[in-house]
């Protein structure tokens, strides 16, 4: 992997599109000061994704952008490409060039791209990573970046090495796979709460039916949600030529065939969800005082039904023992 070219259009002092070519062994950038050798470094943090607008030597996103001259009006949006030789592979990706570009607008968004494939943030990480080069990689040393890493607390000196050793992909997904469990966990918690006021406005529905008496009411659920994927439909078709009899004939073959539509990106290939079905009903245990009756439970477990919207197989009407209604 080596960086072959560098282009930068309306980012700060580069009102026109500017490219910098870098060839094989050391590239030197001369000039006076104040004629923007410190945006070109800029430049490299920018559209790796650097967030602190402080740490480009700002205050805000529209800061960066070409603000305008006597002669010069000011733009509307600034764009810094990177562009790669990867025929070696180290990059994760099929092309043997990988030109990754960021352009922000001064409403303070920005967009992402590899290849002129949209792409997100986390997928530009992604692909640099443990490769030295990030916002906050040991390949970009900026002024008095040296004196901080040997001042700095040690957890930070840290990052540097792990980051040099290839160690930090790994505790990216590690921190990844403990927000995933976190986010079950509230979710879980989120659905039991769900679950009791749920029980609890049953209950009250149901002891209103007359003759039902005491109830108490319990409902289990799938814990499962469901992922509902768009689907893609691919069509075939084809001509045969049948001359075997003397004769020609042409017929046409057509097959159609759906499998879930996907979009694809340095982290991977990834599915394009249309909805997630939530956990649904599994059963629901009725116990009442008035179970006894048969009129009493068929009115409950009707009731059931209605309120949840289940069939009558997935209910249970249970008569209420002696004494537990006074509980």
């Amino acid at each position: 992997m080596q960086l072959t070219k560098l282009e930068i259009s309306g980012f700060k002092s580069f009102a026109k599109k500017t490219e910098l070519i870098f060839k094989n062994g050391i590239t030197g950038i001369l000039g006076p000061n104040g004629c923007g050798k410190s945006n070109i470094a800029d430049a490299f943090r920018f559209v790796l994704g650097e967030q602190n607008a402080r740490a480009l030597r700002g205050k805000r996103i529209d800061d960066f952008i070409f603000g305008g001259t006597e002669k010069r009006k000011p733009l509307s949006y600034c764009e810094v490409s990177m562009y790669f030789d990867n025929s070696d592979g180290l990059l994760a990706s099929p092309f043997s060039e990988v030109v990754v570009t960021r352009r922000a607008f001064r409403s303070g968004e920005s967009e992402y791209s590899i290849n002129k494939t949209p792409a997100r943030l986390r997928d530009i990480r992604e692909l640099f990573r443990d490769t030295g080069i990030g916002k906050d990689g040991y390949s970009i040393i900026g002024q008095g970046r040296v004196s901080e890493i040997l001042s700095d607390r040690s957890d930070d000196r840290r990052e540097v090495f792990e980051e040099a050793a290839g160690v930090m992909k790994y505790r990216a997904r590690k921190e990844e796979a403990e927000r995933k469990l976190q986010a079950t966990a509230k979710n879980i918690l989120r659905l039991e709460d769900i679950l009791r006021e749920l029980e609890s406005r049953l209950e009250g529905i149901l002891g209103s039916i007359r003759g039902a008496g005491k109830v108490r009411v319990m409902i289990t659920y799938d814990t499962s949600s469901r992922l509902v994927p768009a689907m893609s439909t691919d069509v075939q078709s084809g001509t045969t030529e049948n001359t075997s009899t003397g004769g020609q004939s042409v017929s046409e073959t057509r097959t159609e065939s759906s499998r879930p539509a996907t979009i694809s990106g340095s982290g991977g290939t990834e599915t394009i969800v249309l909805t997630e079905i939530e956990p649904t009903v599994r059963g629901v245990i009725v116990i009442a005082e008035g179970a006894a009756d048969v009129s009493v439970r068929v009115k409950l477990s009707n009731a059931v039904m209605t309120v949840l919207g289940i069939s009558a197989d997935r209910i249970e009407v249970f008569e209420m023992k002696r004494g537990e209604g006074e509980q």
